[in-house]
C-alpha cells in the first residue's frame, strides 16, 4: 500500500519528477562543497553510528555515493512490481 501511494505521487506528471530530480541536484551540490571544504585531519577522525559501530567520513562517503543507485534499484524493482499487477 505504501510503495503504491509512493509511485502514484511520482506518477503525477513530469514536473514533479523534475522537481524531485532538482532537489536530489542540490543534495549533492551542497555535498561536494562540503567535502572540498574538509579538512584533511576530518578523514582520519572516528564517530560511533548506533547501528554500523565505527564511522569515519570514508565510511560515509563509501555509502553515500551508492546510496542514490540503491534507491534507483527499488524504484525500478516497485515499479515492475506494480506493472505486473496492472
Amino acid at each position: 500500500a505504501e510503495r503504491e501511494q509512493l509511485i502514484q505521487q511520482y506518477s503525477k506528471g513530469p514536473a514533479q519528477f523534475k522537481a524531485a530530480l532538482a532537489v536530489i541536484e542540490a543534495a549533492r551540490t551542497n555535498t561536494v562543497a562540503l567535502l572540498r571544504r574538509l579538512p584533511e585531519r576530518a578523514w582520519s577522525r572516528e564517530g560511533r553510528h548506533t547501528e554500523s559501530g565505527r564511522y569515519t567520513a570514508e565510511d560515509w562517503l563509501r555509502i553515500y555515493a551508492v546510496h542514490l543507485e540503491e534507491h534507483a534499484r527499488q524504484i525500478e524493482s516497485n515499479l515492475a512490481a506494480w506493472h505486473a499487477r496492472q
